[in-house]
Formats: C-alpha cells, structure tokens, sequence
C-alpha cells in the first residue's frame, strides 16, 4: 500500500505523540510511566507482540473507530489552549 508507514515509523509517531500529552499536562508521574511503558517497546517479547498485532491492517481499523481515538489536531488543541 503506498504511503503507508512502517511499524518503526509508527511506533516513533506513537512515541512521539504520547510523550507530548504527557509532557504538556506537566504531570511527572505520568511522563516517567508513559516513558516506562513505551521502553518496553524494544524488549523481546514486546517486539513478538508488534509481529502479530502491529501491522497496516490493525492501524487502520484503529483509526477507522472515530470514537476510539481522538485526531492529532484535536489533541494539540486542547491540550496548547490549556491554561
């Protein structure tokens, strides 16, 4: 499928992405254990688990569910109007 990114480039994104929110809700706690959890990612187990369930497929299944997951630009939104 053209243009569709691979799993490293998603989970940089995803990476990426969550760091910000945690990061812009300046909560310490939440930042260290985002961060804890996304370093599993390279574990050897973590990397059996992408094999199966991280691919193009399951991505855009995710992203077809508008209720499941809030856009990127809403997100930046609220989180830069935050006093």
């Amino acid at each position: 499928m053209e243009g569709e990114a691979t799993a490293p480039a998603r989970m940089a994104a995803a990476r990426q992405f969550h760091l910000y929110i945690a990061a812009k809700l300046e909560n310490k706690v939440l930042l260290r254990l985002v961060t804890g959890l996304l370093d599993q990612g390279e574990r050897p187990w973590a990397q059996q688990f992408a094999i199966h369930f991280d691919n193009a497929e399951t991505c855009t299944a995710v992203l077809a569910r508008p209720n499941t997951v809030i856009s990127w630009r809403r997100w930046q939104r609220a989180i830069l109007s935050k006093p």
